[in-house]
């Protein structure tokens, strides 16, 4: 059994995650808060100079009024109830069509019942709380003693 991925698959995700990337940069973007886990930086699955350049590519994003990113070190306090897969919420205006996307390289899920997005809301709520502080490029830094999400990023690149 081969390991490696369907070169057609894989041109259908980058596509993808570029035209989602677009509506970011578009007119009215929605607002977008990421948590992201320490772990993903460590997991290499591309060059040094390529994972340099999508990390910068998050800070740069981070400098948009209406994206917030934050970094969750592996010394924090998640609990048992925190969700173990990646998840996204896609939060609509109209509230019937908010829903949970949880992904898993087997079968990933939408979810869209009012519990589903109660119970991941309040675990997004609890990451967002003990992640580190957003990535900030503005204004000028008033102490080196508070860890943030910059600082972590800073480390991460030095390390590539």
């Amino acid at each position: 059994m081969s390991t490696e991925a369907d070169p057609g698959l894989l041109d259908t995700y980058v596509e993808f995650r570029l035209k989602r990337q677009e509506v970011l940069a578009g007119e009215s973007p929605p607002t977008f808060h990421a948590v992201i886990h320490e772990a993903a930086f460590h997991m290499q699955f591309v060059e040094n100079s390529v994972m340099r350049r999508q990390i910068e590519h998050l800070v740069t994003m981070a400098e948009l009024p209406h994206v917030r990113i934050q970094l969750l070190p592996f010394k924090s306090d998640v609990n048992s109830t925190t969700p173990g897969a990646p998840f996204s919420i896609l939060d609509s205006r109209v509230p019937d069509l908010s829903t949970v996307y949880v992904e898993h390289p087997v079968s990933s899920v939408f979810l869209g019942d009012r519990e589903h997005l109660t119970q991941y809301n309040s675990a997004f709520e609890h990451l967002s709380a003990v992640a580190l502080p957003p990535i900030a490029l503005q204004g000028e830094r008033k102490c080196y003693t508070e860890r943030d999400s910059l600082q972590l990023i800073q480390h991460l690149l030095y390390t590539l």
